[in-house]
Order: C-alpha cells, then structure tokens, then sequence
C-alpha cells in the first residue's frame, strides 16, 4: 500500500501541476485500480482533501448547491409541464359532470375534480371536507365547482362501493349515503344504511350498481385516470394541474386565492403574446 500512496501522490502532484503527460490505455487501468484501492482502504483521506478544497474556496459548495438546484428545478419545470400538457387533452373529459356528482354552478370560475376511492381514508377526509365548506358561510364557495369521481384503486370493497355511489348518483342520492359512509365505509354498512335513506330505491340501487351501464362509467373513468397519469387518490385536477393529495376544508380558501392568483398570471401572460 505504501508504494500504491507513493504512486498516487506522484499521479496527483502531476495533474496538480498542470502536467500534460499522455498515458497508454495499460497505464491508465493501473493508475484506476490504484486510486479505486486507495479511495476504498483511505476515505477519510478524500473527505480530508474536500474539507481544505472547501476552506480554501468556500463558494465552491454554494455554487454547486445552485448548479445542483438549478438542475434540479429545470427537470421539475419539464415534468409539470408535460404532465400538464397531457391533462390538457382531457380537460372536457376530466370536467365532464355527465354521471358524476358534483357541487356548484356549472359555469364557476374554478373547476376541482377530485378523484377519490372511498376505500381510502384520505379520500373520504378530503370529500367531508368539501361536503362541509360547500355547507359552510364562506363567500368564495360558489366560486367553485367541485366534481366526484369515483376511481378505485384499493382491494376490497373500493370497486362495489364506487359503483354503489354511482349508482345512488342515479337516484339523486349522492351526498344522503356519502353521509352515511363516511360513519362506515364497509359496503355491508353502507347497504344497510341506504335502507334508511328516504326516497332511496334500494332494490333499484342493487340493480343498477350491478348493471353494465355503472360498470361502463366506471370503467371509463378508470381509462381517464390513467390517461393522465393518476396512481394515487385522492388526486385533484385544478383547471389543467393534477395534484396528488388529499385537502382539509381549512386549505380550501387557500386553494380557491391560488387559483385567482394563477387566473391573473394566465391573463397577464394572454395579454403579453
């Protein structure tokens, strides 16, 4: 090993030193092994060379902090946009109220789908606290139209208790046994619950999330999930961004400020092209 920390001083002092020296292929494997065995015995000597590199020029980590950063924020910038891009294509789709129940004015200002699996925990957390701030006194309420779309991805009962849901949606009972799940979300709960729903059909409940008609808007919607790249729930598509995550009603007037704020961006930049 001493000849080896001989040979790498000498290798180092001569490219410290500028030297142009040119190796042969058989030379420069040797002085690789070399270096790769010194690097691999002698760790804490490398970090002690980057600790006096670090004294003597400290901007040298700032600048590759920024550079990393930069990089960084770069690749991001192309992925959100892309993925924006794909969301795009689909927004009339993802939009769409036909079959899917919603809350607010058609023509809001603001369009939130959220696509839930009420299978999910954090699903049900984020539709409750809808349901609650569209019941709620705050003004900018119906500035927002929130859409529901079931998108189960979970086992269990996340497919029966989607088509259920739609099936409800069919009867205008949508938000009576969306109610009653959030209290149980086991499909044997929400059945017996629904018995208890005023004007509630259960036995054409039964039939129609049975039927092939559910199982086709399903199934589409699963087709549009994927389409624009969802794989986890809840996921909320806010005018043409999907955000993977869930909501607390607190975030909501939060959420409803961005977006005017990211409407006046999109209309300054209207105005500059």
């Amino acid at each position: 090993m001493k000849k080896s920390l001989i040979t790498l001083t000498a290798i180092s002092s001569l490219f410290l030193a500028g030297c142009d020296k040119k190796f042969d292929d058989d030379q420069k494997k040797d002085i690789e092994t070399i270096v790769a065995e010194y690097i691999a015995n002698h760790p804490e000597k490398i970090w002690d060379h980057v600790e006096r590199c670090i004294e003597k020029k400290p901007d040298i980590i700032k600048k590759a902090f920024e550079r990393i950063l930069a990089e960084g924020m770069q690749k991001q910038g192309k992925k959100i946009n892309q993925a924006r891009e794909t969301v795009k294509k689909y927004v009339p789709e993802i939009q769409s109220t036909k079959n899917h129940f919603s809350y607010g004015k058609a023509d809001a200002e603001h369009k939130i789908v959220i696509f839930a699996d009420y299978a999910c925990a954090p699903c049900r957390k984020t539709l409750e606290a809808v349901a609650s701030f569209v019941k709620s006194d705050n003004k900018d309420k119906d500035r927002v139209q929130f859409i529901i779309k079931p998108y189960p991805i979970l086992d269990g009962d996340a497919d029966e208790l989607a088509k259920v849901m739609l099936a409800a949606h069919k009867q205008g009972k949508y938000q009576e046994l969306q109610a009653e799940l959030f209290k149980d979300p086991t499909l044997t709960a929400v059945m017996t619950a629904a018995q208890s729903i005023n004007g509630l059909d259960v036995d054409k409940l039964e039939k129609d999330m049975n039927s092939s008609e559910v199982a086709d808007i399903l199934e589409e919607t699963k087709k549009l999930g994927k389409n624009i790249n969802i794989k986890q729930t809840p996921t909320l598509v806010i005018n043409d961004i999907a955000v993977p995550s869930s909501i607390q009603e607190a975030e909501l007037p939060e959420i409803i400020k961005a977006l005017d704020k990211m409407k006046e961006m999109e209309e300054e930049k209207d105005k500059r092209s």
